[in-house]
């Protein structure tokens, strides 16, 4: 999975999302490489966000990100479905925000939390800019997620899908495209 780069801007900052691989347990390769990825994203920033949801225990993944040097905000996920989990250590947090994207609550504290911290300068992108990534890229992630979201428990998160043909028209948009997976539990499931 490749890192995207969301562009937020506001008139008191401009804020540039990476979106990583989430870390997770796993020994394969794969997993390995996709965390050390996320990590040297995370290390690269002026700062971290670590999502951590309503339920969830908190693990080696998630003590690698609040480990790492400089300011963390962190923010707990999908609120509306309990109260947030325990957190060791709250106090290392520079900030700690509850959101849920579903009901769009807290979103707008994440955005000032995230802000407040940042260290000043020029905006990087055009205030327009919504990400780096283009057209075809984006088209492939969207059906990237809507194969995982099909087939969640039949393939792993290793989903590719390569654009074969992109036709845009005054009125449609028609893409052709190959996804593909490693390791099917049931050959043939994706199409």
């Amino acid at each position: 999975r490749a890192r995207m780069l969301g562009v937020l801007s506001r008139p008191e900052a401009q804020i540039l999302l990476h979106d990583t691989p989430g870390l997770h347990r796993g020994e394969r390769k794969f997993n390995q490489w996709m965390n050390e990825r996320a990590l040297e994203t995370a290390e690269g920033a002026d700062l971290r966000l670590l999502l951590f949801e309503a339920g969830a225990r908190w693990d080696e993944p998630e003590e690698r990100v609040a480990g790492l040097a400089g300011p963390l905000v962190l923010a707990h996920t999908k609120c509306d479905l309990g109260p947030p989990s325990r957190v060791p250590r709250p106090e290392r947090f520079a900030k700690i925000v509850e959101i849920s994207a579903l009901k769009g609550q807290g979103l707008e504290a994440l955005v000032e939390a995230l802000a407040s911290l940042l260290p000043e300068g020029p905006a990087l992108f055009p205030e327009d800019t919504l990400t780096d990534a283009n057209m075809r890229f984006l088209g492939a992630e969207q059906i990237r997620e809507v194969v995982y979201e099909l087939y969640r428990d039949e393939i792993p998160y290793a989903v590719a899908v390569e654009i074969d043909e992109w036709k845009e028209t005054d009125d449609a948009l028609r893409i052709r495209a190959y996804s593909g997976a490693t390791r099917l539990r049931r050959r043939g499931s994706v199409r």
